[in-house]
């Protein structure tokens, strides 16, 4: 005869189940993290460009390069004006602000072969950004406009303050040396709104990142 087995059993049964697949899931998070932070710069780099190329809109006081390949002359390094403009050879003066990196390359590359140089191939490189980047477990990640003096506290309160899942302890600032390399710099932010922190100064093109907290 077969044993029937009750319900409160069979319930304890599936809660530990639960439990333990519950528990397994988190160690995979945990695991795929630590391997991303761990991730070689130069990967990080790479993904960030291209991220970069098709998201970010370009701003007031940026500076481009724009690079045409084999073409010397039109290689120039220009400063996005306060109302919006650059000026470029051939082309003249460009309202670039709100183009992606990806949409100037494609103006500049469609303008030039219109009328002058037979399928041009053209590069647009940031090389001074005016904002700074908010990433990870805030409301409103991406790009914000970046003002003298801004603090990783007020990024992060103007991308809508941290999700409900944020690690608030364990916040993240990227920033480019001037030897190209990446810097990073560790930022308690639970101890610097209890006042037990000094809260840090950004430099525009620094990328802060919030991670989440899994338990």
């Amino acid at each position: 005869m077969v044993e029937a087995v009750k319900p409160k059993a069979r319930m304890l049964k599936y809660r530990n189940q639960g439990s333990l697949m519950f528990f397994a899931m988190k160690l995979v998070s945990i695991f795929t993290l630590s391997s991303l932070l761990f991730l070689p710069i130069s990967f990080s780099q790479e993904n960030s460009s291209q991220i970069l190329s098709n998201t970010y809109q370009i701003g007031v006081n940026d500076v481009l390069e724009i690079s045409v390949y084999d073409e010397l002359d039109l290689t120039q390094e220009v400063r996005v004006t306060t109302n919006g403009f650059i000026s470029y050879p051939l082309l003249g003066r460009i309202k670039v602000t709100g183009m992606t990196i990806n949409g100037l390359e494609d103006y500049v590359r469609t303008s030039l072969a219109k009328d002058y140089i037979r399928n041009p191939q053209v590069k647009v490189f940031v090389k001074e950004f005016s904002n700074v980047f908010v990433y990870g477990q805030v409301k409103k990640p991406g790009p914000v406009p970046f003002n003298g003096g801004m603090t990783v506290v007020q990024a992060i309160t103007t991308a809508g303050g941290f999700s409900d899942i944020a690690n608030k302890r364990k916040v993240r600032i990227i920033r480019s040396g001037d030897d190209e390399k990446k810097k990073m710099i560790k930022v308690n932010i639970s101890s610097i709104t209890k006042g037990n922190g000094e809260d840090k100064l950004l430099q525009p093109g620094d990328t802060v990142v919030v991670p989440e907290s899994f338990f």
